[in-house]
């Protein structure tokens, strides 16, 4: 047995051992591309023990053999390699496969020599790997060793395969042939194992990186939920305030008529505190505490109502576009939640274009939501700011004055209403806010009721239920004022027993009281006195059965005025 029929056969043990090992690896690892590659040793061994028996017989089915089974390796060693790398399998490596399979029966059949066969057949094959080469340089496998050596050890077996016919004039050659062989199955190997380790580190930073901004998106999430519940409570405290303020500022104003100096004054207290009730409102959506009366909002109506307020904070070198939008297209909103959203987002464009500039509001409605956009042609947003842009009390201009409150509070309101906002900005060039909500049928047309009650105030009995003293001060000279009949309670209990000896027409509750809060009142009033009206009171409200009417209450947002008042009081006794 001769030299070169040793080489064959150490082949065929080399590629079954590494045919096998690869096998294995596919079974833990699942993966295609080595299911492919373990076929093509496997391939690369018959081919070896082919040619170690043509050598030693001398037939020409195991020539054949030998020239196919090689085909077919290198097409599924390149085959791997491009399932390796995550791209689709180029047809033109089938083309060429199939064009040394054919060149080998059409030139057998033509008595070529098979010295020319030989040669076409490597050639196919060397090009086939110099074409895997190139595709593992050019892929997006992860930069680093392991690419490098895997497209050398590909281009090193496609230009051994080319030059293999002259290579076999070389007697040196046939007692490095094994040698050569097993170097760039090896080294091939270590380019794949190097690949692998590599794309496990790049997603296992990846995997690190998502984490640590996962963990930031939480602790940010808690830390707003946090401030949330901080600020409801803020507000809930201010809003009573503001109550007193707004309740006694009114009712100064109506004893000042012959004094319009002053008058004057109490104007702007009252103004201030309009401008506070404002300010609360951003607070308590911040704090994601759900105004109660949602209803059918129509978005032309939302609109026409910003606008009014947007468009005096216009400079003459802005520029306002706001095509009309269709008059049907509705929301479910609270009151002014829809004119809040896009007022703040207006105004936040408008801040953002000192120099001049666009501001578009325009409305569309893909499939069942309703996708209102705010677009300027600003300073616009760098990340760093885009990633905070929805914090409270985050502020590129707190020398102007910004409170950071109005994005928070378009985000939580957003929120409320089961939507989403999102942001893109291209510094230079300017920023762009989304808000996609769910479409609701159009309000259907009011009908006309009386909303006046039907009696004198002198007749009607009012029995208001606060704990705050002030407020039940502000509230009962406002109502004595307006000839109603009014008594005072500071507590549950207390409310109770007014209600048992004075059987008052109506009740006004504040929601938020210490031990029996508002809404356990309201069950006791419901059980004891089913057709006595009640009047909610309340900055916030997070009840969805009271919101839904189950308890048959009406509600009244603080802070309100004396009008507001006697228009609930009308209402409810009327309803």
């Amino acid at each position: 047995m001769n030299d070169t029929v040793m080489t064959q056969l150490g082949l065929t043990v080399v590629y079954t051992a590494v045919g096998a090992l690869v096998t294995l690896t596919e079974r833990v690892e699942r993966s295609k591309a080595l299911r492919i590659w373990s076929f093509a040793f496997y391939m690369f061994s018959i081919d070896a023990l082919a040619s170690a028996l043509r050598d030693q017989f001398h037939l020409t089915s195991l020539v054949v053999a030998s020239w196919l089974s090689l085909t077919a390796a290198g097409v599924l060693g390149v085959a791997g390699a491009v399932t390796f790398i995550g791209r689709p399998i180029p047809k033109g490596l089938f083309a060429l496969g199939g064009l040394a399979a054919i060149f080998t029966f059409s030139g057998l059949g033509l008595g070529i020599d098979s010295a020319w066969i030989s040669a076409v057949v490597f050639l196919c094959i060397g090009v086939s790997f110099l074409w895997a080469a190139r595709l593992i340089y050019e892929s997006g496998v992860p930069h680093g060793i392991g690419r490098w050596v895997a497209c050398s050890a590909f281009a090193a077996a496609g230009l051994y395969a080319t030059s293999w016919p002259l290579l076999c004039q070389l007697d040196a050659f046939r007692r490095l042939e094994f040698y050569l062989d097993l170097s760039c199955v090896m080294w091939g190997a270590a380019g794949v194992l190097l690949i692998h380790f590599e794309r496990s580190r790049t997603r296992l930073h990846e995997m690190v990186l998502k984490e640590r901004e996962l963990r930031a998106q939480l602790e940010r999430s808690e830390r707003l939920e946090a401030l949330g519940r901080l600020a409801g409570g803020v507000a809930h405290d201010f809003n009573n305030v503001l109550t007193t303020v707004i309740h006694g500022s009114e009712l100064t104003l109506r004893q000042l008529q012959d004094r319009p100096e002053t008058a004057a004054h109490v104007e702007t207290v009252l103004e201030a505190a309009r401008g506070a009730a404002t300010f609360t409102r951003q607070l308590l959506a911040f704090g994601r505490r759900r105004l109660p009366g949602r209803k059918p909002t129509l978005v032309d109506q939302a609109i026409h109502g910003a606008l009014s307020m947007v468009r005096p904070s216009l400079m003459p070198n802005h520029a306002l576009v706001c095509p009309t939008p269709d008059p049907t297209l509705a929301v479910l909103a609270g009151e002014g939640q829809i004119e809040q959203i896009l007022v703040n987002l207006s105004l936040n464009a408008i801040t953002a274009m000192p120099d001049g500039g666009t501001l578009t509001l325009a409305v569309d409605a893909p499939a069942e939501q309703i996708r209102l956009t705010v677009r300027d042609t600003g300073c616009g947003m760098g990340e760093d700011t885009l990633n905070r842009v929805f914090e409270p009390f985050f502020t590129t201009r707190s020398a102007k004055g910004g409170t950071g409150l109005g994005l928070a509070a378009v985000y939580a309101i957003v929120t409320q209403l089961d939507g989403q906002i999102q942001v893109e900005s291209t510094p230079g060039i300017g920023s762009c806010f989304t808000v996609d909500l769910k479409r609701c049928p159009p309000p259907q047309p009011a009908q006309p009721r009386q909303t006046r009650a039907s009696r004198p105030p002198s007749s009607i009995h009012v029995l208001v239920v606060d704990d705050q003293e002030s407020v039940l001060r502000s509230i009962s000279a406002g109502l004595v004022g307006s000839g109603y009949r009014v008594t005072t309670a500071a507590s549950a209990r207390e409310a109770l027993d007014r209600m048992a000896h004075l059987s008052p027409t109506l009740m006004l509750v504040d929601v938020r009281m210490p031990k029996t809060t508002g809404l356990e009142l309201l069950e006791q009033v419901r059980l004891r006195y089913p057709t006595c009206p009640v009047i909610m009171m309340t900055g916030h409200a997070n009840d969805e059965e009271l919101e839904s009417g189950k308890y048959g209450a009406h509600w009244l947002l603080k802070p309100f005025t004396p009008e507001k008042l006697t228009e609930a009081i009308n209402t409810a006794l009327a309803s």
